[in-house]
């Protein structure tokens, strides 16, 4: 991680739709098809997805809270 540090880029965001459109549409397929082995796979891209929205988002918070307050000290 210090070697590495993540920074909060708005292009992450394109990575946030693929993952919950993976999930959903693995669901309904599996709906679809009669695939119940399926069952556990979009459940766990769901949680993939909400993780990495929810982490995308309060990197958002933190970046912009950094930017009014330097904007606010200026």
């Amino acid at each position: 991680m210090r070697r590495f540090p993540f920074s909060y880029d708005p292009m992450y965001w394109g990575a946030v739709f693929p993952l919950g459109m993976y999930a959903a549409s693995t669901l309904r397929m599996m709906q679809a098809m009669e695939l119940g082995f399926l069952h556990p796979l979009p459940q766990v891209m769901f949680g993939v997805g909400l993780t990495a929205w929810v982490l995308l988002f309060s990197g958002q918070l933190r970046a912009l809270h950094r930017q009014w307050r330097t904007a606010g000290a200026g």
